[in-house]
């Protein structure tokens, strides 16, 4: 009974705010998460340039070789 009591006698605003908060924390992990991955892909595209380069210049070698 005292719990149910409790539970009541609290405004209805900090279950609010609770909800408000985790709300913006949801969407500021999102974004973190979203640059953080836009990054891993920047560093990903960045490794497949240079492995590209590497190669071109791997052809250019041997085509200078023959």
């Amino acid at each position: 009974m005292s719990r149910k009591k409790h539970s009541q006698s609290q405004p209805a605003l900090p279950n609010q705010r609770s909800k408000e908060t985790k709300v913006k924390q949801l969407e500021l992990a999102t974004v973190i998460l979203g640059l953080w991955g836009t990054e891993k892909q920047d560093e990903r595209l960045h490794k497949g340039t240079c492995l590209e380069e590497r190669r071109e210049r791997q052809n250019i070698q041997k085509t200078k070789a023959e």
